[in-house]
């Protein structure tokens, strides 16, 4: 009897100690931003807008730990604080508190049960392509809010993680990236819905998609996707559900020559507007870059952005919403024109900003770069762009100009000093009936920053 109460002990005493994986190497870096900012009318109507004149310098910190266990497990977490200077709390979040906070945490199986195979669980970054329909899984704050917030949440934080679990297959040169991704769980509060289109007071948000690339023997890369974004929304009391399907190139013409490289990309959205809408948006991306054979190193590069833009005059109930909705995307047309026309509240009432939200635009960028020194880039970038439908009262589909000038400096190879300034000479595009004139006011910005590797 004593020998069976010590064995039942041994294996209760087994059980309880917790198991370690053995870890094969450990990894621990991060990086430090310190980024100034000072923009001027980004809101073009008088200051109706709280963001629209700002200055403030902030901190972005981040800390990972990479461990490297037994039979091609990884386990990966970084956290993160992003905070204006003298701000006792992290500015990211509503309600004012939590300065550390979980950025990525992950564990990646590789070659599981299968070698090809790679499975990827928690909270990681996924990328796609030019970030056009994958790139952010971060809610937005609602960028027609009134929030002096905004300019930080949107467009400094490094946070774009999504809680997701992602499988990849590789076949080299096929590779089969899929994923699923819980994007809002029981959200109610009106200020945080997805920018650019999102629903208000969701109850469920998930993303879900497939992508399937091959490398060519000239390197070029070829890829095609889809992705479902599926909103339960207890406003409307239906389940919105949105497909993005599209195709992109990207890599050196070398038929024509080997410093000239370009991409493309074609991508249709379709799904449920509401009840009585059906979605049918498009977005088009080409462009081509020339590196010279010169001193200095010369870059010219030229790129098309066409996003599709829903019409004001069509008055129908029934229609096609046909406006593009940005989601999840980490792309930029440029500086100020995506702060205050793509990302910019959508409306056809009549009684508010009739800017993109994502779409509605027409983009031609030429952009030139040269490197004086050898660890200096100095880089500007001339944007022109329109509206693809006018909105209310508005007299041109022009939106306007926007030059932007960026000058880099590697100050060693763990240290990176920048600065760029960007200026909108914008047009009769952003006139509105609730102000009922153009706006004169030429926005404009400065950012500062310094990055620190370790």
């Amino acid at each position: 009897m004593k020998k069976l109460a010590l064995l039942i002990l041994a294996i209760v005493v087994a059980f309880a100690t917790p198991a370690f994986a053995e870890v094969q190497n450990v990894k621990v870096g991060g990086d430090i931003i310190t980024t100034y900012e000072w923009n001027k009318d980004l809101d073009l109507d008088n200051g109706n807008r709280t963001y629209a004149d700002n200055t403030f310098i902030n901190t972005s910190t981040r800390l990972y730990v990479s461990a490297d266990l037994t039979d091609n497990v990884q386990a990966y977490v970084r956290v993160i604080n992003e905070r204006d200077w003298d701000a006792a709390d992290n500015v990211r979040e509503a309600s004012g508190g939590g300065d550390i906070e979980i950025d990525c945490a992950y564990v990646k199986l590789s070659e599981f049960l299968y070698s090809p195979l790679t499975i990827t669980l928690g909270r990681q970054e996924i990328f796609w392509g030019s970030g056009l329909v994958v790139g952010d899984g971060v809610v937005k704050p609602d960028t027609s809010a009134t929030t002096g917030i905004m300019i930080r949440d949107q467009y400094l934080s490094q946070k774009k993680g999504f809680d997701a679990i992602r499988i990849t297959l590789d076949y080299d040169p096929w590779m089969i990236d899929g994923f699923y991704a819980r994007i809002d769980e029981n959200s109610t509060a009106a200020t945080y819905t997805q920018v650019s289109g999102g629903n208000v007071g969701e109850t469920r948000e998930d993303l879900m998609g497939v992508n399937v690339s091959y490398v060519w023997p000239n390197e070029v890369l070829t890829e095609a996707y889809a992705v479902l974004n599926r909103d339960s929304d207890d406003t409307n009391l239906e389940d919105t559900k949105r497909t993005t399907v599209g195709a992109r190139a990207e890599g050196v013409i070398d038929v024509i020559d080997e410093r000239l490289s370009g991409e493309a990309e074609f991508a249709y959205q379709m799904g449920d507007y509401n009840s009585k809408r059906e979605v049918k948006a498009m977005a088009i991306i080409a462009g081509l870059t020339y590196e010279f054979d010169f001193e200095y190193n010369p870059v010219l590069s030229v790129k098309y952005d066409f996003r599709s833009g829903d019409s004001f005059t069509k008055t129908d109930a029934t229609r096609n919403y046909e406006n593009w909705n940005a989601q999840y995307n980490d792309y930029s047309i440029g500086n100020l024109i995506q702060k205050t026309w793509v990302d910019a509240a959508y409306s056809q009432d009549g009684t508010s900003f009739p800017r993109g939200a994502g779409g509605n635009i027409v983009a031609f960028t030429t952009s030139a770069s040269v490197e004086p020194l050898e660890d200096v880039l100095v880089a500007i970038d001339a944007i022109w762009a329109a509206s693809d439908e006018k909105q209310h009262s508005q007299s041109t589909k022009d939106i306007g100009v926007e030059l932007i000038g960026t000058v880099m400096y590697d100050y060693t190879e763990d240290v990176t000093l920048a600065v760029q300034a960007s200026w909108l000479n914008q047009d009769k595009a952003y006139k509105t009936v609730a102000v009922g004139t153009d706006n004169n006011t030429e926005p404009y910005e400065v950012i500062g920053s310094v990055k620190v590797e370790f």
